[in-house]
């Protein structure tokens, strides 16, 4: 989709992540039209979503949105929708971007010693 009122000029949200991690997410949206207007952003993850405050931009202005989820226990599509908004109950759909999150595997517990034996030892 061309952005017709405001860009998604950048997304910043890590390409992976560990179950229960809280994933913090920073969209850039730039109004590239000639007056201000407000600008709201969706952001849907797993089919949860969040409505992030509209703001009043100015010409050439970048809004920066920021949001967050909790990593669930599988990979994740996150869908991020620019808004050009015209009223409370009036907004309309203008850029999108789409960003995936792969679960990241667990490491490894480093070995432990256990039932560890003295064998012999000498006295000092």
């Amino acid at each position: 989709m061309t952005a017709k009122w405001a860009e998604i000029v950048e997304v910043i949200v890590p390409s992976s992540a560990t179950s229960d991690e809280t994933v913090n997410i920073s969209i850039k949206v730039k109004n590239i039209l000639t007056y201000a207007f407000s600008i709201g952003v969706t952001v849907v993850v797993d089919g949860g979503y969040a409505t992030l405050t509209p703001f009043q931009t100015q010409p050439g202005a970048t809004t920066i949105f920021s949001a967050s989820f909790v990593m669930p226990e599988h990979s994740v599509t996150i869908t991020i929708t620019s808004w050009f908004v015209v009223s409370e109950w009036e907004w309309y759909s203008d850029d999108i971007v789409i960003k995936e999150v792969a679960l990241e595997e667990e490491p490894e517990p480093v070995a432990v010693f256990s039932n560890f034996l003295v064998k012999s030892f000498t006295k000092v």
